[in-house]
């Protein structure tokens, strides 16, 4: 959520519109993999340089065998890369649709929020959430970033979890 005082911007993910995995690992962040075949390519770790990225090309999860930085998707490697918060790098990825208008974070669950949308931003958080987990419990001490990131995405799954009028 946004700072008290600091309207957080309106809009939404597309996941639909997530840039092909191969496509950004390449173009956009310069890897070169050592594979020709396979869902799963070899790359330079781009935090400690060793030999040992692991990329799946079908849904853009990477783990590296060296250092312990993994994540899902493309949204987690740029959010991790490049210290960005989620809408960051969704926006930076072209997946963050725009409506013009900034408002403060609602203090209720949003009305015009569809189930569908629910499930896939909760599916999203979870995601990001389970990642820095495990992350955590591999030795990793998270950045004030991904630990905004982590309130965050919880604040949501929780607000998206109290049905209306407010208990659970």
């Amino acid at each position: 959520m946004a700072p008290a005082g600091n309207p957080a911007p309106r809009g939404r993910f597309d996941r639909g519109l997530l840039p092909d995995p191969e496509t950004y690992y390449i173009a956009t962040e310069g890897l070169a993999f050592r594979e020709k075949r396979g869902t799963w390519r070899t790359a330079d770790c781009p935090w400690h340089g060793g030999q040992s990225l692991r990329i799946n090309l079908a849904s853009g999860a990477y783990a590296c065998m060296g250092c312990g930085e993994r994540g899902g998707d493309v949204i987690a490697f740029a959010m991790n890369r490049h210290g960005l918060t989620f809408v960051e790098a969704a926006r930076r990825l072209g997946c963050w649709i725009e409506d013009g208008s900034a408002i403060a974070p609602p203090p209720t669950r949003p009305a015009g929020l569809s189930a569908a949308d629910a499930l896939a931003l909760i599916a999203a958080d979870a995601e990001l959430l389970a990642i820095e987990a495990l992350r955590v419990a591999n030795g990793h001490v998270l950045d004030q970033n991904a630990r905004q990131a982590i309130i965050d995405a919880a604040r949501r799954v929780l607000l998206l979890a109290t049905p209306p009028g407010g208990r659970r």
